[in-house]
């Protein structure tokens, strides 16, 4: 198990876009099978696993993967690499203010397309307007809650290269969320 996570770390230094797109498409599969079989024991109906869904889920981690890891670097030569309070604080409120509700309206969006680009462009736009609509405001309030500690943490303890793996493992119980919210109703 050391070896793998070895050569998982040296990965992530040598490809770091390469490894964080894997690393968060293999986490958007396993937030939304996590979703799926919340949603079967909540319904009662156990129903097999959407895998076209699942895949949708993925593609949207492989989109943010390299994204993310960019982002933190952004984030690391605008406020600087120390560990202080005032520094991270202002890395946690950019993070919340900028990446997270961008994020957040870009999965309802990209799930509205997945799911209705057969139907044409206004059924998309139709969809997603109504999605962001019900969906966008309770999950960014849910977010405001969740992702200010998980970052406190990631900006303070996390090296640079590990910090969108780091986001990705948390990224499971949010992308659960999102992709039960987002797959509701």
């Amino acid at each position: 198990m050391f070896r793998l996570l070895y050569a998982y770390n040296g990965f992530l230094n040598s490809s770091p876009n390469i490894s964080n797109t894997l690393s968060a498409g293999a986490i958007g599969a396993l937030g939304d099978g996590l979703a799926q079989k919340l949603e079967h024991i909540a319904t009662g109906d156990h129903q097999p696993i959407n895998w076209t869904r699942t895949a949708y889920c993925a593609g949207f981690g492989l989109l943010t993967g390299a994204p993310l890891i960019q982002w933190f670097r952004f984030l690391e030569r605008t406020y600087g690499t120390k560990h202080n309070a005032s520094t991270v604080a202002k890395k946690v409120i950019t993070n919340q203010l900028i990446c997270s509700p961008s994020l957040t309206a870009f999965f309802y969006v990209y799930i509205n397309i997945c799911q209705h680009y057969k139907d044409g462009y206004e059924a998309v736009k139709q969809n997603s307007i109504t999605t962001l609509k019900r969906e966008f405001v309770p999950s960014m309030i849910t977010s405001s809650f969740y992702w200010p500690t998980v970052q406190t943490a990631n900006f303070f303890i996390v090296p640079l290269h590990f910090r969108a793996v780091w986001n990705s493992v948390f990224a499971a119980g949010w992308n659960c969320f999102v992709s039960f919210r987002g797959h509701s109703k």
